[in-house]
Parts: C-alpha cells; structure tokens; sequence
C-alpha cells in the first residue's frame, strides 16, 4: 500500500476471537460469562490440594480435545496444548476464514508448558523405573513449542511459526508478532495468543512457598479479589484465548466482520537500579504505557478504558494504581479500569491475551466488564475500578497491560492500544 509514492504501513485489525477458560468457551460465552460477574474460581478438584495452604484455583471443565480436531487426527497429549488447539479452532471459525489463501502466522505463547502434567508425571515414571519407561512422547509433549506446532497442523496453514514465553506478558507479546509479521508483509493473517494448563500439587506448591498464592478463608468464588483491601493474594487458573489477526484490506475484501484494531504496543523492563520495588514497578509501567500510546498516534487522555494486569495481590495492585495516576494524572480519574482476573483467575500466558478480549469486546459494544469482589476499596487504588457490575461506557481506545513476574529481581510489562472497529475506515 502505497500513499504519494510512500509506503504506508498496513494496518491490523482482529477479526476472529477464541477463548478457553473457568467461565466459558468461545467469545459469546466468555463475555456474556465476564458481563454477568460470574466467577470461574472454585476448590480444586483436579488434585488433592488439601495440605496446601491455598485451595481454589480456575479450572475448566467439561472439556473435550476431540470436540475440536479433524476427525483421524492425533490430539495433542499435554493439555495446554488441547487448550490452544481448541481456542484456535474457535478463533479460525469465529472468523470464518479459509486456509485458502496466503501465508498465515501462528504463534501461540505459553509459560508452565506441559510442565504441570506431562512432565510431573514423566518424572515420576522415570523416578520409579528409570528412563528407559519414558518413550518419546514426553520430551515432545512437554515443550512450549508443541502447540504451537500443533495448532499449525490442525488448522493446515503455512507461514511463519513462533512460540514465546515471556511470563504473564505472553499473551500481548504474542499478538505484537503477530502484528509485526502482517506489517512487514511476512502474512496476510496471523493466529496468536498463549495456553496454560499450569494445576498441580507441585505447582502450587512453589507458588504457595513463594507467597503469590491466596490463602482466603472465605468462599472460593470469592478469593480473587483485585483492589479490594481484604485481597489475600492471586488464584491460579489454566485457560487459553487466541485471536485471528488481519491486514485490514485483506479483511476488506473478504466481507470480514471487524472487531477491533491493534493500534500500539511496547515492553519495558524494570531497572535494578531504581532501589524501591513499588517505584521500580511503576516507573517501568508507565514507561510501556507511554510508549504504546504514543505508536498508537494518540495522547494518554485518548484511553477510555483499561483492562489491567490486576491480579490480587497486594504489591502488584497497589504499585499498578501509583502507574495509573503518574502516567494519566487527573484523567486517571476519568478512566474506567478494571480486571477480568476477578473472574478468571490469574492463567498466567493466556491472561493478558485474554484482556485484549474483553478489551476488543469493550470497544466494539461500548460496555465494560467490572471487577468483582471489590466490596472494600484499597485507599491505595483509589481509581474507578467499576465494581461488581457491568457499566456503558463510549470506548473508543483500550489499553491493555501485563507484568512478567519479577519477585525479588526486575520483572518486565508489557502494554496494547487497541482502537474501536467503528473508527477504522
């Protein structure tokens, strides 16, 4: 595309939308599920998590991987692996887009990988008889890049092919590829996101040791609870959400519905040198929201809405506040924010592919999900968080944000503009 003899960059919109996750499967689901405040988070059933100090997480259930392969063909052994496969199946039909046609990019991030089934119960076979029980199944299974390389062969589509594992900012690094591989003329389309199934006794444990984990004594419905002052910590959840991205006027000419545009995105790492964590994470967070807002050709006070890393916890929400408010100032007050993870938990990879979801959705139906739980504010996150129930807002720009755990050493964030399909002519 070219404009007075200069290239233009192409655009890319989102055009088709998948999600696995503790409230629901597929867009419709999912976001009636989000809008209706339903939570995801229950005591697990998966494991005997009963000697662990917590015991509620966001699990899926009723899911069946063959509901979501060509018949014949093998389905994936590792289940984050099922999960992208069946969240991109749900993505490609959402779109309705055919394999007929040019290169197609398929990148699909994950963090825990195939860790938390395959490889536990890999090294418990190899710890009883020796690795000579193991096969090879498992070393192919349990790596990030299986499904990646399965989505590709279930879907039959040739292009460029990338797996990330960047923490909890997974999800938006994933769709940025993604994004940059339609703008360099790499594809025409691009099937992104990520896919954690991370629920094991061994998992939390770490997690659990590591004091992430929450240790709420109330119902498990109603143990994540971002901003609120009695959060006691984050919920661990498995889920996956992939997107199909377009060129713009390769969606044009096809008829394809439209329900977003990728305007900006931007990474920032926290730097060991600022001493004080909370100021060590702000700063590092303001730096990847200034960023992508200015690639986005727009000013912070262009943001309508943020779907927010909230997660929980008590460090991460407060220091994520004092990011909002140094970055927007008095429009800090104006925004509507708010956090899925409410609902769904805290999936780490899927999570913020999962925001950009609710954010697209936000936009093209100018109504935002709240935050549940929050029935004693924080002073510390003193923004409008809209609580407990959904709220008509006019969205014309979201921004969505994730941070990559960092603990004791620096972490990273990493930020997505996406501007309402009704703006793109």
């Amino acid at each position: 595309m070219r404009d007075n003899g200069k290239r233009t960059p192409r655009r890319v919109v989102i055009t088709g939308i998948g999600a696995v996750t503790p409230i629901g499967m597929g867009a419709n689901d999912f976001w009636s599920a989000l809008l209706a405040g339903k939570s995801g988070i229950r005591r697990i059933t998966s494991f005997d998590a009963s000697n662990l100090p917590s015991q509620v997480a966001g699990e899926v259930h009723n899911f069946h991987v063959r509901d979501f392969i060509r018949q014949g063909r093998r389905p994936p052994i590792a289940r984050f692996s099922a999960f992208a496969v069946a969240a991109a199946r749900l993505a490609v039909d959402h779109a309705k887009l055919s394999r007929n046609g040019g290169p197609v990019g398929v990148c699909i991030g994950s963090s825990v990988q195939g860790n938390a089934d395959i490889g536990e119960a890999a090294f418990a076979k190899f710890r009883e008889l020796g690795w000579q029980s193991l096969g090879t199944g498992p070393s192919l299974e349990v790596a990030a890049h299986s499904a990646s390389s399965y989505v590709q062969g279930e879907l039959q589509v040739a292009g460029p092919l990338m797996t990330i594992s960047s923490a909890c900012c997974t999800g938006i690094d994933a769709i940025a590829w993604g994004t940059d591989q339609i703008r360099s003329g790499a594809a025409e389309s691009a099937i992104v996101g990520a896919a954690e199934a991370p629920l094991s006794q061994f998992t939390f444990g770490l997690f659990s040791a590591s004091g992430f984990l929450s240790t709420w004594s109330g119902p498990a419905a109603e143990a994540s609870r971002p901003y609120d002052r009695q959060r006691a910590g984050l919920v661990l959840s498995e889920a996956a959400g992939v997107l199909v991205l377009e060129d713009f006027e390769h969606a044009l000419s096809r008829g394809a519905e439209v329900f977003g545009e990728i305007l900006g995105y931007a990474s920032s790492a926290e730097e060991s040198v600022i001493r004080d964590p909370h100021d060590r994470y702000a700063v590092a967070l303001q730096q990847a929201i200034i960023a992508a807002v200015g690639r986005s050709q727009l000013q912070p006070r262009d943001i309508d809405y943020i779907c927010a890393h909230g997660n929980s916890t008590k460090f991460d929400d407060e220091a994520e506040a004092a990011a909002h408010r140094k970055t927007f100032g008095e429009h800090a007050y104006s925004l509507t924010v708010s956090s899925i993870k409410s609902m769904i938990g805290q999936p780490f990879s899927a999570g913020g592919v999962l925001q950009v979801v609710a954010a697209t959705l936000a936009s093209y139906q100018n109504i935002v999900p709240p935050t549940i739980n929050l029935t004693t504010p924080d002073p510390k996150c003193d923004l409008d968080y809209v609580p407990n129930r959904p709220r008509c807002v006019r969205v014309n720009h979201a921004l969505v944000h994730s941070h990559s755990l960092g603990g004791h050493v620096p972490g990273s964030h990493s930020a997505l503009v996406i501007g309402a399909s009704r703006h793109i002519n």
